[in-house]
């Protein structure tokens, strides 16, 4: 028999040995918690191996424990779905409660978070999807989850996901002792307000917990990490959590607002139904696939309904907002642009105060410009160019021919510019080519020197 999980030892040092059950062969502790046991074990009638999940002997279980058994072994008999497990037997043997189940390997999503901290867009995606389709088969049988955290989603080795823990789940189907739901029960970083108040779960809050767990997994942490249980179910009440566009600036608009919307506070502004849900996370997932046709970035139509939040009021508030969006786009892209033309006027204005021209070329006589073999990289010899090519600006005045030669090769020897530099550029060729026109139509001596038109 293989041995034991070391962390299993007993104050002496001696390994706790695993317990009897007839029927199955104990092979691996798999975990151990305060509500049961769980071993990887081989059915001997049917020589296939199950996880086993067990209740102890002794001390005998108390009746919340047992309860939360029995919810978990009805639940997963309710629901047959590849993102669940399958309950093959339960029942009581030589003393010990217990409940035989399909048996898959890898790791919770806490443990891989753990090992690779925090993971990227497509992953959670990914992850998403498959836990919305757990999801939305459960609750189409009336069951809601109430504990979904990275604890109870397993991750295969294969790259299925299965939903897990259901020792906390209701169900409407079922009548179950109700000393277990008389106070808001949970994990405190993932419950959604109206489970903190101490209103009964729905659907959407299962959403909730699923919009916090991704928010874990991409960033690392919760999204109300420190203080105490109380505490933190205080701050899913009153407080906004860090916004995830401002830990994680690398992520696509679409996949901030999609868990956004799954971790709003009030339930009729989320989605509201884990199929919805799952319509835009896997639009977003096909988006992802590396060369896939690239999909509309508008949300499926029963989707983007979703993210309307379900309520005209809010719908109307976000209109309320856009224009004000609109309006900052546009000033700080005002902003932009004035920083830039005051940039280009201080490097004239610096010249004209202090550099001396080297002297001008001879009347029709451009200077040679090099000739470029083929586009630049944009580098320190493009920044280098550009100004060298502003400090010459004296003499292409008296040269427009030369210096419109000059702004022509820097565009093409310089295709990756930046946008600014480019349209500054465009506009200096254009002036070259302007005044070179009019200087075969009038006298040379009617040019006005010193004259830049930005």
């Amino acid at each position: 028999m293989p041995s034991i999980h070391p962390n299993l030892s007993s104050d002496s040092g001696l390994h706790i040995k695993p317990p009897r059950v007839a029927g199955f062969t104990m092979l691996e502790l798999i975990h151990d918690g305060s509500c049961g046991s769980i071993y990887r074990a081989r059915q001997d009638r049917l020589g296939r191996i199950v996880a086993l999940k067990i209740l102890p002997e002794w001390p005998p279980p108390t009746d919340v424990a047992l309860e939360r058994f029995n919810r978990a072994s009805y639940v997963y008999a309710q629901v047959s779905h590849p993102n669940l497990l399958t309950l093959y037997d339960t029942g009581t043997v030589d003393g010990f409660h217990f409940a035989s189940l399909e048996y898959v390997t890898g790791q919770t999503l806490q443990q891989h978070l753990a090992e690779v901290g925090a993971s990227d867009e497509r992953f959670a995606t990914r992850l998403a999807t498959q836990v919305l389709r757990a999801l939305a088969a459960l609750h189409a049988r009336d069951i809601c989850h109430r504990n979904l955290k990275p604890k109870n989603i397993l991750l295969e080795t294969n790259g299925g996901v299965r939903v897990i823990g259901l020792g906390l789940a209701s169900c409407q189907t079922a009548f179950f002792s109700p000393h277990l739901d008389s106070r808001p029960i949970g994990t405190p970083h993932f419950m959604a307000p109206e489970m903190i108040r101490g209103c009964y779960a729905d659907p959407r809050s299962d959403l909730y917990s699923l919009g916090v767990t991704l928010y874990v997994a991409t960033t690392g942490q919760t999204p109300f990490e420190k203080g105490s249980p109380l505490a933190v179910m205080s701050r899913h009440l009153t407080e906004a959590a860090v916004p995830l566009a401002k830990c994680r600036p690398d992520l696509s608009e679409e996949f901030v607002s999609f868990v956004e919307t799954l971790m709003a506070r009030e339930p009729e502004h989320r989605f509201q139904s884990a199929k919805a849900a799952f319509e835009v996370a896997e639009a977003l997932e096909k988006r992802q696939v590396p060369g896939a046709p690239d999909v509309p970035r508008m949300l499926p139509s029963s989707a983007s309904r979703a993210f309307a939040v379900g309520s005209q009021e809010a719908g109307r508030r976000r209109g309320r907002l856009a224009p004000l969006r609109r309006a900052l786009v546009v000033a700080l892209a005002s902003a932009a642009a004035t920083a830039l033309l005051v940039f280009v006027l201080l490097h004239v204005v610096t010249w004209f105060a202090g550099f001396k021209p080297a002297a001008a070329p001879a009347p029709g006589k451009a200077p040679a410009a090099a000739t470029p073999s083929g586009p630049v990289t944009v580098d320190g010899a493009e920044a280098a160019e550009f100004t060298r090519l502003l400090e010459m600006e004296d003499a292409f005045r008296a040269a427009p021919a030369a210096g419109a030669d000059a702004w022509a090769a820097y565009l093409s020897k310089f295709p990756d510019a930046p946008s600014g530099k480019r349209k500054i550029a465009r506009k200096m060729l254009d002036l070259y080519l302007n005044k070179e026109e009019q200087n075969k139509h009038k006298p040379r001596a009617e040019a006005r020197p010193g004259e830049l038109d930005f």
